[in-house]
């Protein structure tokens, strides 16, 4: 059982506009491969700003806390806290951002640290491998361009004019031998 078609070695221009046409769907892919890896580190992203806000916005909150309980009051005050007077109301409302914080944290930390797109691009981009899909494009191309059109014009062309040519001898065919059907039809 085989995975892969067998290359068209009947004829070189055959072979050669179906090489280049896998060289651009190979290339075409990769492209879109890199688009993907692009929006999960995109993503991967995201989650990181967002586990690392949270996790300053706990030191913060701690500091506070810390503040309030040490009697501290002018220190370490939150500018977006409603009120950052020390009372039981700031206390209460920087308890339950620490808790959504805390949430926030557990909720992306796994994510993070599985991060597996970060290293997969930077290989790519580090070794050049796109560049070098670079130079495979006018490749591509030209064997694309080239083969088709040869084998339009050295190989198909000269097949269609002869079952043309076919065609019409047949047909002339077939009316001689209806005149000479005819022929004898009269003679009977």
């Amino acid at each position: 059982m085989t995975f892969l078609p067998k290359p068209p070695t009947d004829n070189i221009y055959k072979f050669a506009a179906l090489s280049g046409t896998w060289i651009l769907a190979l290339i075409i892919g990769y492209y879109l491969f890199l688009g993907y890896l692009n929006l999960n580190l995109k993503k991967e992203s995201v989650q990181q700003n967002t586990l690392f806000t949270s996790q300053s916005m706990i030191k913060k909150i701690d500091k506070r806390l810390l503040a309030i309980y040490e009697k501290r009051l002018e220190d370490d005050k939150l500018n977006w806290v409603p009120n950052s007077d020390g009372s039981v109301q700031e206390e209460s409302f920087l308890k339950k951002q620490k808790e959504i914080h805390n949430k926030k944290v557990s909720k992306y930390q796994p994510l993070v640290q599985k991060a597996e797109f970060k290293n997969l691009a930077s290989l790519l981009f580090k070794t050049g491998a796109h560049l070098v899909f670079l130079i495979f494009i006018p490749i591509g191309v030209f064997l694309v361009w080239q083969g088709y059109k040869q084998w339009y014009v050295r190989i198909q062309k000269p097949i269609d004019n002869q079952y043309k040519y076919d065609l019409e001898i047949k047909k002339l065919t077939i009316e001689k031998l209806n005149r000479e059907i005819k022929k004898l039809k009269r003679k009977k």
